[in-house]
């Protein structure tokens, strides 16, 4: 088994936990479950976070290429033209299309977050019940 395959197997696992959590409640997981579970979705998080930020810079950042081709073209640099009318098209898709598939994949921003804000009020509620907090806060 590669280390892709066991990557996309522990992958698929954490979203069918989570999927569980959300459609049973917390009350069929333990704490370390639950904590385990949160910890995975914070680090899927910030990596998609990540990647949602590369692609919106990527789409911007390819704006910038049509009053640059047009201060070349005013320069006198007329052979450097081609250059970004093909890069402007191919930036903007890559990155839009990039945002597209996290966005199926993942759903919105506010939803994602809103997964972990479950996560961290359900093991709260299972550390005060366990009687390992009388902390409200996580």
């Amino acid at each position: 088994m590669s280390l892709n395959e066991l990557y996309q197997k522990l992958e698929q696992d954490v979203q069918d936990d989570v999927a569980m959590f959300l459609e049973f409640g917390e009350e069929y997981f333990t704490l370390e479950e639950l904590e385990l579970m949160y910890t995975r979705w914070e680090i899927d998080f910030k990596r998609t976070d990540k990647w949602r930020g590369r692609y919106i810079i990527m789409c911007t950042s390819s704006l910038f290429l049509i009053p640059l081709a047009c201060l070349m073209v005013v320069m006198g640099y007329v052979s450097y033209l081609p250059i970004f009318i093909i890069c402007f098209p191919l930036m903007f898709l890559i990155g839009a299309i990039g945002f597209l598939v996290l966005y199926l994949k993942h759903g919105r921003l506010a939803y994602q977050e809103g997964i972990g804000r479950r996560l961290k009020y359900a093991i709260r509620n299972k550390r005060i019940k366990q009687g390992l907090s009388k902390d409200s806060s996580l």
